[in-house]
């Protein structure tokens, strides 16, 4: 079972996949965090590179492994993605990532449960399309992509993402003129969309808001995924 949690930056994704990860285990169920298998170091592994690249090397094998992966199963969709991020290296990087991740998914065994965050397809697909006047290659993105069986949307309030980002010290650099605020305002909507989309697609979605604490979030999404989980279900 595949799950991607899915919010704006600060929004406690990785928290949350840890914290669900130790709640399932505790019942018993085996689970594994996506973005963790295949970090940088383990892909190049995976693939023979050399472990002493300089790092800016390591991030173009990587870039380029992640393009390959993906592009013979879905062609469409790397382009899309690779054209939302033409000007923006780093998301383009993300999303590559991201799409090699997901072609190494059935390595790891459907018997587990399997949850990602930052690498998540979904997120950085919202990430790529942030700001973008085309709508419609947002659109064309939610048809192409591949859907997860379920769906954890951290769904925090623009003001609050920015308070978060401001204490963390992570705000992002935006075009002139646009301010964190209106960025997290359209990053959230285009998540919002997500969400929407996988619940008339019946996926599970479980949604926590900026007023949740970590534990009733954990609790329901642990115990809905627990469910959804039991022999006989898909």
């Amino acid at each position: 079972m595949y799950v991607e949690i899915i919010g704006v930056s600060g929004s406690g994704k990785t928290t949350t996949a840890k914290e669900i990860m130790n709640a399932v285990r505790a019942r018993g169920i085996k689970a594994r965090n996506l973005h963790v298998y295949c970090s940088r170091a383990q892909l190049l592994n995976r693939y023979h590179w050399r472990k002493n690249l300089p790092d800016s090397e390591r991030a173009l094998h990587q870039y380029t492994l992640g393009t390959w992966a993906a592009s013979v199963a879905y062609p469409e969709l790397v382009e899309n993605l690779f054209a939302a991020t033409a000007d923006k290296p780093t998301q383009r990087l993300g999303c590559a990532r991201a799409l090699a991740a997901l072609s190494m998914l059935s390595e790891i065994g459907h018997d587990n449960l399997v949850i990602t965050e930052d690498e998540g397809l979904l997120y950085r697909g919202a990430v790529a399309h942030t700001l973008s006047d085309d709508e419609g290659a947002f659109e064309r993105f939610l048809t192409l992509a591949p859907f997860p069986d379920a769906l954890v949307f951290l769904n925090v309030e623009p003001e609050e993402a920015l308070r978060r980002a401001q204490e963390r010290g992570k705000l992002l650099r935006l075009p002139e003129g646009v301010s964190h605020k209106d960025f997290f305002e359209h990053q959230n909507a285009k998540l919002e969309r997500i969400a929407g989309c996988a619940r008339s697609g019946g996926k599970l979605v479980i949604e926590g808001n900026s007023y949740e604490t970590l534990a009733d979030i954990v609790g329901d999404a642990s115990e809905k995924i627990r469910l959804l989980m039991k022999p006989g279900r898909k």
